[in-house]
């Protein structure tokens, strides 16, 4: 049974990869929808769509990035990041 996730009124399908950096990296299902919905994104050389979003971690009080990485013709999310302020590309 696949693992899907609905983002952007589209059902994607999450390859095995990005559920354990999901799991490993504490990112929620409604962080991976909310970075694809609302977040900025742009395209990879490589065809691979970015999306990227802001959160903050109250308890730390700092600021960090989640980037997930799709595969947009497969509707596959390929893999899920996540970036400290200074790793973040423009």
């Amino acid at each position: 049974m696949n693992y899907e996730i609905t983002a952007n009124n589209k059902v994607y399908v999450v390859h095995p990869h990005a559920i354990n950096r999901m799991r490993r990296r504490g990112i929620s299902e409604e962080m991976v929808v909310e970075t694809m919905e609302a977040g900025g994104s742009w395209q990879q050389s490589n065809g691979r769509d970015v999306y990227e979003k802001e959160f903050y971690d109250e308890e730390v009080g700092e600021a960090y990035f989640v980037r997930v990485v799709v595969e947009e013709e497969m509707l596959l999310i390929v893999s899920v990041h996540v970036k400290e302020d200074d790793e973040v590309n423009p």
